[in-house]
């Protein structure tokens, strides 16, 4: 059997920001006296912001799926490429408390992901049932977030404020292999014993970089001087020794099963997991590296 499937999504949702509140009119000094919005209750369902909530999706999925008896044992594949753009639209200032001035955040995400897997299992056989795989997976793709990180002089007047642009570029770039292998042993009617493990070969490298700018701040004499113009500067938020992730855990469990009868049944379980190390591509800048970076965590249970 072979099967060999195409999708198409695209979705596009706008979503609007509910508040609540008496409204807002930041009438201090240079203070705009327009109200921000109606004063609003929780059933009220209203938005006040000025700039769109947009959330785009389309992704493009293939997959192919085949089946193949061998008497002995049957061989099954499935290899699937998704291609996804995200693309994601906010308004900082939800509650418009600047009128006239939209904190817009604009994200871009895309997500070209690669797996495949190969896998052979036994063909129900009474003693002895046994499966072994491979499975292989890639995404890369930069990750785009485009938004104002101004510093306000006042918080009544979108004119005092010093413009500041954050571009941030988030490379996303991850390789995955590993081999599993499990057993299942009817030892009798009522005994059973079922191990498994799997060895996987991890590669990610996660990292982040920030570039700032501003066209500067002509002042307020005598109260606020000029600020000259910042130029373009771009600084890494991961640092380069602990971008690089790459691990090879071993993962699996064994359960052995006795059925005294069909309403009284004993076992025991072993287990072992594991989670990887990740970095945080969005934490704040000049933090120490362990607060930039998790530790591996490995479980083992028993029941």
């Amino acid at each position: 059997n072979v099967f060999l499937t195409y999708q198409y999504l695209y979705a596009d949702n706008r979503q609007f920001q509910q508040v609540a509140g008496p409204g807002n009119a930041p009438s201090g000094l240079f203070g705009d006296p327009r109200r921000s919005g109606p004063a609003a209750t929780p059933s009220d369902y209203i938005a006040v912001s000025e700039g769109p909530y947009r959330f785009e999706n389309e992704t493009h999925f293939v997959n192919l799926a085949f089946d193949w008896d061998l008497n002995f044992a049957t061989l099954s594949g499935n290899a699937a490429y998704q291609k996804s753009k995200l693309r994601q639209f906010r308004d900082g200032d939800a509650a418009n408390a600047l009128i006239g001035l939209t904190q817009q955040q604009l994200v871009v995400s895309p997500y070209p992901v690669k797996t495949g897997e190969l896998r052979l299992d036994s063909n129900n056989n009474d003693f002895w049932n046994w499966s072994i795989s491979g499975f292989y997976s890639r995404q890369t793709g930069n990750v785009r977030s485009i938004q104002p990180a101004d510093v306000f002089f006042s918080p009544a007047s979108t004119a005092l404020r010093l413009p500041i642009s954050a571009d941030v570029i988030v490379p996303v770039r991850t390789r995955s292999y590993s081999i599993a292998a499990s057993s299942s042993f009817q030892f009798t009617d009522k005994l059973r014993l079922e191990v498994a493990a799997r060895y996987t070969d991890s590669k990610s490298r996660q990292a982040a970089f920030v570039t700032i700018s501003s066209p500067g701040f002509p002042g307020v004499p005598p109260f606020i001087p000029a600020i000259p113009p910042i130029p373009a500067n771009t600084s890494a938020v991961v640092p380069p020794e602990l971008a690089l992730t790459h691990v090879h855990p071993l993962t699996g469990g064994a359960t052995l099963t006795y059925e005294f009868s069909p309403d009284v049944t004993a076992y025991f379980a072993y287990g072992r997991s594991y989670r990887g190390p990740t970095a945080g591509v969005s934490v704040p800048q000049n933090i120490t590296g362990d607060l930039v970076k998790s530790r591996k965590e490995t479980s083992i249970s028993f029941e």
